[in-house]
């Protein structure tokens, strides 16, 4: 009877001890989740003071601001004739933009050329360039293609400092009086990056 006892005290013991360490495990497992949680809180709550804090183009929270619902591109025309040509030149509604704009280049955003786009502003020294075109192809920076590595430090969502180059384009333009009380757009087929919108960003007014 003793031996009975002995062992069925030993299996007791066993039990007690397995449901004690399966304890001790959850409470781990609990344990590691809450910190886990507290440390992505923690880090969740850096980042959104520090992006807050940070400017437009170092802000992955931004990839847009006033900019419209990407669709594709329609051009009104004012009767169905017109519009079967599919030629948008010949659309009343339709102005292009194309030709030399002035230009301001800047090795980085804090060199670059500030309150440009004010209507005071004196822009008449400026060179000029083709729009469309490349910047680095008109004698500004130097051309980058690569297929692997990136041409700049990776330190996201941190821009470097030093070179980060910033062009600045200005033109001016006429809107049509027949235009009065209908939607116009701005309206930029191929753009590097984006307007108004993060990465070396490019902000219009």
């Amino acid at each position: 009877m003793k031996g009975i006892r002995f062992i069925s005290s030993v299996t007791v013991s066993t039990q007690a001890f397995l449901q004690i360490e399966k304890s001790l495990m959850n409470i781990k497992q609990n344990t590691l989740s809450y910190l886990i949680f507290i440390v992505m809180s923690v880090v969740s709550l850096s980042f959104a003071q520090t992006a807050s804090d940070a400017p437009e183009w170092e802000n992955p929270r931004i990839f847009s601001v006033n900019a419209e619902i990407p669709h594709s591109t329609l051009i009104p025309f004012p009767d169905v004739e017109t519009a079967t040509t599919g030629d948008q030149n010949k659309s009343p509604f339709y102005h292009s933009l194309n030709g030399k704009w002035k230009f301001s280049y800047a090795e980085n955003p804090d060199s670059r050329v500030r309150d440009f786009y004010k209507p005071e502003y004196d822009a008449s020294g400026w060179k000029e360039i083709l729009v469309p075109g490349n910047w680095q192809m008109q004698g500004y920076d130097k051309p980058i293609y690569l297929n692997v590595p990136y041409p700049f430090k990776k330190n996201p969502p941190f821009i470097q400092k030093e070179y980060n180059p910033v062009g600045s384009y200005r033109t001016e333009f006429e809107i049509p009086r027949d235009w009065n009380n209908r939607q116009v757009f701005l309206h930029f087929d191929v753009v590097d990056r984006a307007w108004r919108e993060s990465g070396s960003c490019w902000l219009i007014w």
